[in-house]
């Protein structure tokens, strides 16, 4: 349940060892004004925030779900 969670770490840990092992022209082009927005949309926001997200909310639900049959029995 929690390995998606472990997924975005590694990739998170990825993208930090690719950028710090980078030439210093490629990081710069990389985080600066060339490709600087679409980097921090596609890779950092999509792949890794939205991701975290999206695995919380189907957490939390499921979660919510697995008690529904409990308490369920409460209103008969």
């Amino acid at each position: 349940m929690y390995l998606i969670f472990a997924a975005v770490a590694v990739q998170a840990l990825a993208v930090a060892v690719a950028l710090a092992t980078a030439d210093s022209g490629v990081r710069a082009s990389l985080l600066g004004e060339r490709y600087g927005a679409s980097f921090w949309l596609l890779v950092v926001a999509a792949g890794l925030v939205v991701t975290a997200a999206v695995n919380g909310l189907t957490l939390h639900y499921a979660r919510i779900r697995a008690n529904q049959p409990a308490t369920a029995m409460l209103y008969i």
